[in-house]
């Protein structure tokens, strides 16, 4: 009896599932999982960090084209719905919740201005949303904050890098010449701390806006009188650009030690050949060719490198890394904001600035290991001696 109470029941089951895919109108079972997956992304186009913004969006896009020719993401195209934040935070926001809103928006990459990754990220964990930042802030990732990930080196590993390289050529008295903006106040304090560990000084410390100014030469004649060694820049495009021409103009004796923004052509190409001598830290994937095939990402930053045209930078591959990865995260986890998340969360990537590791407690992938020092010579970039590159 109760057997064929079971069979019943199952039998009743069974007709009731096939009535109701019965009712639905011809194709949506089908169409739904032929829907485009959708990325977002919210990056300053235009404004003082222009640079920054179309870098990381050639580099998504050239994501979405590899990605749509090899037949999407489990057989769904790939769709990135890209804003602009004009470089101001307020425009973020405003672009970052049209964005949230849409629940077909899985995934995003959050912008490369810092004031709008800092106030984006709050927005992201709120709402469960899969975010890496294009911003090289550490304390965006640090403590891990949930659903937030940075996947470049972030301003603190950059100053750990190059803190170690000057303590190791024996620099003790350092000039710091920085941006407002938040990376630059950022690499500052960590700057700041280092000292203290490694037994730096900082001579003096001179700060200019966001939108800066057209001239240094102020600044520069203070750090020429001081008794620093160096001058660490935390600067980037016309800024730099500025800086290098007038340190030269000037004759200033100290030399010049960037943060990792300047390692694109748009300040090689400019700044030549003042920029000769300029000492700065990059990934390894910005000289792909001399990397040697042990390396793990010496094919890929090359692919990379010919996706751009052969003029590759930091931008461009922090936005490929990062459709790239969610793409990785789709298919071992899952098309949900949720299963995304926790795909990243447990993730190693093979990038072409190094090998990425996400875990729950650490949510920034990249370490010192995979930057490298570089000297201008010649108006190119060339590795200082020394240096691992085996990865």
């Amino acid at each position: 009896m109760l057997m064929a109470l079971r069979r019943r029941a199952t039998t009743f089951g069974l007709s009731l599932g096939v009535i109701c895919l019965a009712a639905l109108p011809a194709g949506t079972v089908s169409a739904a999982s032929r829907a485009p997956i959708e990325i977002g992304m919210v990056a300053p186009l235009t404004g003082p960090f222009s640079t920054v913004g179309t870098g990381n969006r050639d580099g998504a896009e050239a994501a979405v084209r590899e990605l749509n020719r090899r037949g999407g993401v489990r057989g769904r195209r790939v769709v990135l719905r890209l804003h602009n934040d004009a470089s101001t935070p307020t425009q973020g926001v405003i672009r970052m919740h049209e964005l949230v809103a849409d629940r077909g928006v899985v995934g995003m990459l959050g912008s490369g201005s810092a004031g709008t990754a800092l106030a984006s990220a709050e927005i992201a964990t709120r709402v469960g949303l899969p975010y890496l930042t294009m911003a090289p802030i550490h304390s965006l990732v640090y403590p891990p904050r949930p659903y937030v990930y940075a996947p470049g080196h972030t301003a603190r590993i950059v100053a750990y890098k190059t803190a170690a390289y000057l303590r190791a050529s024996g620099v003790k008295r350092i000039a710091l010449l920085r941006s407002g903006t938040a990376v630059g106040a950022e690499g500052a304090a960590v700057v700041k701390e280092l000292a203290r560990r490694y037994g730096f000084t900082i001579s003096l410390e001179r700060v200019f806006p966001a939108t800066p100014p057209t001239t240094f030469a102020a600044d520069l004649i203070e750090i020429k009188n001081s008794d620093a060694q160096v001058a660490w820049v935390w600067a980037v495009d016309d800024a730099a650009i500025t800086i290098t021409k007038e340190a030269r103009q000037l004759r200033l004796r100290q030399r010049l030690v960037y943060s990792h923004g300047i390692a694109t052509p748009r300040y090689f190409g400019p700044a030549c050949p003042d920029s000769n001598d300029v000492t700065f830290p990059s990934a390894w994937s910005l000289v792909p060719r001399l990397l040697p095939d042990s390396n793990p990402s010496k094919q890929l930053a090359l692919k990379v490198d010919r996706l751009a045209g052969g003029k590759a930078n930091g931008f461009f591959r922090g936005g490929y890394t990062a459709v790239m990865m969610l793409a990785q995260a789709m298919r071992t986890g899952g098309m949900t904001r949720s299963t995304i998340n926790r795909a990243l969360e447990r993730m190693k990537f093979v990038g072409a600035d190094g090998i990425h590791r996400f875990s729950p407690r650490k949510h920034v992938s990249l370490s010192a290991r995979s930057l490298l020092m570089y000297r201008i010579r010649k108006c190119r970039p060339t590795l200082l001696p020394g240096q691992d590159l085996d990865g």
